[in-house]
């Protein structure tokens, strides 16, 4: 059985049935993921998912799951129960297993993150305007099995 701070709920067994407990759990606590139900109605559950996941961005929603003592609940903690989920990459894993140890979290200075090969791409940081690519420069090394990404501080607005 599946349970939980709230009591014990039904057995979770598919990647959707999750999901909905993930979110009726949240808003049992006073918090509504809308925009991940506006993304899921539009690109499908692994869709959104993936969206929100295979980034090295801030993540508010899980954040906010964190900070109601439920991390166990997040997408990120989906996509590490479903492994093997159809739609679900290594680069997903990846993402989601590092946004848990906490190596996405905001630090004071630069921060290097180790993920597999399979994962690195050029889009792990994705700038949105000139200015914004100049700020958040990311120096990939590519070794045999890994490759190391230097994630900037936040640059202080100019």
């Amino acid at each position: 059985m599946a349970s939980g701070g709230q009591g014990t709920y039904y057995e979770v067994v598919t990647l959707d049935q999750f999901i909905d407990e993930s979110i009726a759990r949240s808003a049992s606590k006073g918090y509504f993921p809308t925009t991940f139900i506006d993304m899921r109605q539009k690109h499908g559950t692994v869709g959104a998912i993936r969206r929100l996941v295979e980034t090295s961005e801030i993540q508010s929603g899980f954040n906010r799951m964190r900070d109601l003592g439920m991390p166990e609940w997040s997408l990120e903690a989906a996509v590490c129960r479903f492994p093997d989920h159809e739609g679900f990459t290594k680069k997903t894993l990846a993402y989601a297993q590092a946004r848990l140890d906490g190596k996405f979290d905001t630090e004071p200075s630069a921060r290097t993150i180790t993920l597999p090969i399979a994962s690195c791409s050029l889009r792990l940081l994705r700038p949105y305007n000139e200015e914004a690519r100049r700020r958040r420069t990311a120096s990939l090394r590519q070794t045999p099995t890994q490759c190391r990404l230097a994630v900037p501080s936040k640059a202080p607005p100019v």
